[in-house]
């Protein structure tokens, strides 16, 4: 009889317990549901009332921070994430909400705090053997260091989160911010090094975008060397990668490199013509720092 009765409670606790669950998550989604329809404040009063029957439960509280950011307001986003850090049940939700917080702080400017909170994640992360997790708070800090001009401290942390990942697409990430950083110190075999490196990793991959934009980014960087023959194979590959793809602003920069390439030849009328195909597609997609970008070239051009 004891085991009955004892049998009955445990059951309806279970019960009581899934359901509760069950209440948060349709709350927590229907906040999402209003976010993503742009319905504010009943995106906030869902999260809230889901928040109110399971307090635990960090998602109405990403929901909720996803909305005032929306809003324009990160302090408020901020203060609810650190309502849910204080609550979070588990290292993986604590991941999440450090990660977040990281963000916003950076998007605010504070980025020493933004720091601070990648920092967390970092190591959460890798309490947590969750590899993932370790590369995207080292991408940020990297972020973050070359915001600082502390270019040292950023291919530190790019080059540590090339020993972790085991995605391809992160690492062909890493070796192309790595090539970044050394076009913009001069370093151009060094550059080259690390986006033949990118493209080998993309190319593990099935995001042909990514491909696409290895290719050019190697082309480019053989122009840089006057190494013309090979800088014409790899943007022509990339840009016929980009319109199979169908990505028109990858295209419109394919065509600027391509420009660059032949005024860098001297071939003025050829370069005008790739320049101007550029413009064209920028002015398709509204993309004024593209346009901005090429009509200084072709000036550039008009002067010789």
């Amino acid at each position: 009889m004891k085991r009955q009765v004892i049998k009955k409670v445990l059951m309806l606790w279970i019960l009581i317990f899934l359901t509760s669950c069950a209440n948060a998550l349709f709350y927590s989604n229907d906040c999402q549901r209003y976010l993503e329809a742009g319905d504010y404040e009943r995106a906030i009063k869902m999260g809230k009332e889901a928040i109110d029957l399971y307090p635990r439960n960090i998602e109405p509280y990403i929901c909720i921070s996803s909305v005032y950011l929306k809003k324009g307001d990160p302090e408020k986003a901020i203060d609810i994430l650190k309502r849910a850090e204080k609550v979070a049940p588990s290292y993986e939700d604590l991941a999440v909400i450090y990660n977040r917080l990281g963000l916003i702080y950076h998007l605010k400017g504070d980025l020493n705090t933004a720091l601070y909170y990648h920092e967390k994640h970092l190591k959460t992360s890798h309490e947590l053997s969750d590899a993932k997790g370790e590369t995207v708070a080292m991408f940020n800090m990297a972020d973050i260091y070359q915001s600082m001009g502390d270019v040292q401290k950023a291919l530190f942390y790019y080059r540590r989160s090339l020993e972790v990942s085991t995605d391809p697409t992160y690492t062909a990430f890493a070796y192309s911010n790595i090539a970044r950083i050394y076009i913009k110190e001069g370093k151009e075999k060094e550059a080259l090094e690390s986006y033949l490196a990118s493209y080998e990793q993309a190319k593990k991959t099935q995001d042909k975008k990514l491909i696409a934009i290895s290719l050019v980014n190697v082309g480019d960087t053989y122009r840089r060397l006057r190494d013309f023959k090979n800088a014409s194979e790899y943007l022509i590959k990339g840009l016929e990668l980009a319109k199979r793809e169908g990505d028109k602003k990858l295209q419109a920069y394919a065509y600027a490199r391509l420009g660059l390439l032949y005024k860098d030849k001297g071939d003025i009328e050829s370069a005008r013509i790739f320049f101007k195909r550029a413009y064209e597609i920028y002015v398709s997609l509204g993309d004024k720092d593209g346009m901005k970008q090429v009509q200084s070239e072709i000036k550039k051009l008009e002067k010789r």
